[in-house]
């Protein structure tokens, strides 16, 4: 049976009011003090910290320990950004409907971070739906660069795979799992750990990549 944790839990989201009234937070119907919402937010903060050291401690033992640890990263990139024909700069008399409507050809780039071997580019066209089977090859993927890798340096594969993903529904379905589970099935990995940072704190190594 695969091993997964879910690093994740919902926010609440304070609704309108004066500094001392109460606060009506509309996800979840709820009522609370200025006091509770504060300590509310401090216990997000406290959940996001706690998530991205357990991201670094995933990074650190594949760093140290390859030989029982993988971890990989996987991010996608704006499609806009990754489109072509592509314009630098904006004509100012263009306005962003008609922009839309202007032909262009998608390309979807997935950017992934293998640690102790790098990054990678990945990209697909518009033959090819973005989704969980993109996901899925890109992670498949990975896993043939890290056992060429360990072929080429006489290195044995590592037990332990961590995954990091983008916190979106694409990268909770079940196509996704039912693969990783059918990794662990097969004795490619004894375990799969997944991972999902807070919505709202999501920006890691990958998104540092793209910006270079």
């Amino acid at each position: 049976m695969i091993g997964v944790h879910y690093y994740h839990r919902n926010n609440l989201l304070g609704g309108g009011g004066s500094r001392n009234t109460r606060l009506i937070d509309i996800r979840m119907n709820v009522c609370v003090t200025a006091d509770v919402a504060i300590g509310l937010l401090a216990e997000h903060y406290r959940l996001a910290a706690l998530q991205r050291d357990k991201l670094y401690e995933h990074g650190a033992k594949a760093k140290y320990y390859p030989q029982k640890y993988a971890s990989f990263m996987l991010d996608g990139m704006t499609k806009r950004t990754t489109s072509l024909p592509r314009n630098r700069v904006k004509a100012k008399h263009w306005e962003s409907k008609i922009e839309d409507q202007v032909p262009n050809y998608e390309n979807a780039l997935m950017g992934s971070h293998i640690e102790g071997l790098g990054y990678f580019c990945d990209f697909h066209s518009l033959n090819i739906k973005d989704g969980a089977n993109f996901c899925c090859d890109i992670i498949h993927r990975n896993i043939a660069r890290l056992q060429q890798h360990n072929l080429e340096k006489n290195l044995p594969n590592p037990p332990v795979l961590y995954v990091q993903l983008d916190n979106c529904n694409t990268n909770k379905s079940k196509l996704l799992f039912v693969y990783l589970s059918y990794l662990v099935h097969t004795g490619v990995f004894e375990k799969i750990k997944v991972g999902f940072l807070l919505v709202g704190h999501t920006h890691e190594f990958i998104d540092q990549f793209f910006s270079r």
